[in-house]
């Protein structure tokens, strides 16, 4: 995963000004190599944070990008980066919005589009591995809850 992390053109997506250049890798990284409660809740904050204002709910078009890995983390990493995981997509998806004056993107294709749109689609795409996390995890699990709310959250977006 972090080759697949150093490929991606970070600082070609508006994002907040108080990242550098390597803040978003690290995020994704830490929410993949999360091994307890403690590490998730960290990873998770860091994540937040990174992809924008964690406080007021917000989020920068660089998020686009950051949707592969945490879908990646879900499906391949251990149950605590799971639930960090799902825990962001679920705000993101359901609580967040783009940073006022970032709602619109320009895509590879000089189209414009509604980013909060961009992020329902992506996390839409996750559906299979949503799937899978509801089906085979106990039904006391937490990334089972989470899959579940996630999946709902896409159903009501639509």
């Amino acid at each position: 995963m972090f080759d697949e992390l150093q490929r991606v053109s970070w600082g070609s997506f508006a994002q907040p000004d108080w990242n550098e250049s390597d803040t978003v890798p690290q995020a994704l990284l830490s929410v993949a190599n999360a091994s307890s409660n403690g590490e998730a809740a960290s990873a998770y904050d860091k994540m937040l944070y990174a992809l924008g204002n964690n406080h007021a709910g917000t989020y920068y078009p660089f998020v686009v990008p950051t949707l592969a890995f945490l879908a990646q983390i879900v499906a391949q990493c251990g149950s605590f980066a799971r639930e960090a995981a799902l825990d962001v997509l679920v705000d993101l998806l359901g609580a967040f919005h783009p940073e006022p004056g970032y709602e619109w993107v320009t895509g590879a294709d000089g189209a414009v589009k509604d980013l909060r749109e961009l992020v329902r689609e992506g996390v839409s795409q996750m559906s299979s591995i949503l799937g899978v996390v509801t089906d085979s995890e106990p039904s006391a699990s937490r990334a089972k809850a989470l899959a579940a709310e996630l999946t709902r959250l896409v159903i009501q977006s639509r």
